[in-house]
């Protein structure tokens, strides 16, 4: 099953910054994550990582 991004941010109450229309078909971790994927960020020390990787989109605390 797909959901746009702004699916998912509505749902756990968060905010959308880029594409909201864009479709989102599993979560992975940010190692495994590829296009079409969500995956999620805890700190900026993940940074680096979420810029090398193909997931399309990531949950991350207002924090970082």
């Amino acid at each position: 099953m797909n959901v746009t991004v702004r699916q998912l941010a509505e749902w756990v109450h968060g905010e959308v910054l880029g594409d909201p229309e864009l479709a989102i078909g599993n979560a992975r971790a940010l190692a495994d994550a590829g296009p079409g994927d969500i995956t999620f960020l805890e700190s900026d020390k993940n940074l680096a990582a979420w810029h090398n990787s193909r997931a399309s989109a990531a949950v991350v605390p207002a924090s970082v």
